[in-house]
């Protein structure tokens, strides 16, 4: 089951970064009722069995019926968390890529000098290491040259300034929920 919310983040995430949200004003109350919608279905989630990753494993009960009627008792426990705090499952994955795309966005702008100078020293010790075969220092480079134009272009599409105002209050405390994790 905590592969299904993990899943549902991540695109969330994807349709955040990509700017295809973005509808509806985000407000304090929907940040705050987002971040209790977490806590919730965070604690969810560790109550139920892991569902199989790949397509031969086993079933976690070995009962693909039990495991069905938890999936469907599992949706209906989703569904109810997200109605207490007036969410249908779209407005709460918007939100979500919303607010995860700031939490992202101001991680990055706190991070970015350390990060910039880490990436130009593991550059500078890729060119200047003799072991390494020209061949495979060119494919290193190139990764590492694909690698930044990759999260530079997702950084093209960062949230609205008025998602960030809303959004950058709660980070502190959401640095803390995550730390927990």
């Amino acid at each position: 089951m905590r592969a299904r919310f993990v899943s549902l983040i991540a695109v969330g995430l994807v349709l955040a970064w990509s700017g295809s949200l973005w509808a509806a004003d985000l407000t304090p109350a929907k940040v705050e009722n987002f971040l209790k919608t977490w806590v919730e279905l965070e604690k969810l989630t560790d109550s139920m069995p892991d569902e199989p990753m790949d397509e031969g494993e086993e079933v976690e009960s070995g009962d693909l019926t039990a495991d069905w009627t938890k999936s469907i008792v599992w949706d209906a426990q989703m569904k109810a968390v997200l109605s207490k705090y007036n969410y249908t499952p779209e407005e709460w994955m918007d939100t979500a890529g919303r607010v995860f795309g700031v939490y992202a966005a101001v991680k990055y702008d706190e991070a970015k000098v350390e990060m910039e100078a880490d990436l130009l020293e593991a550059r500078e010790e890729i060119e200047k290491d003799a072991s390494l075969p020209p061949e495979q220092k060119k494919e290193i480079l190139k990764n590492l040259e694909q690698s930044q134009a990759s999260f530079q272009q997702a950084l093209k599409n960062r949230p609205s300034e008025a998602d960030m105002a809303v959004v950058k209050p709660f980070v502190p405390r959401m640095d803390e929920m995550f730390e927990a994790d």
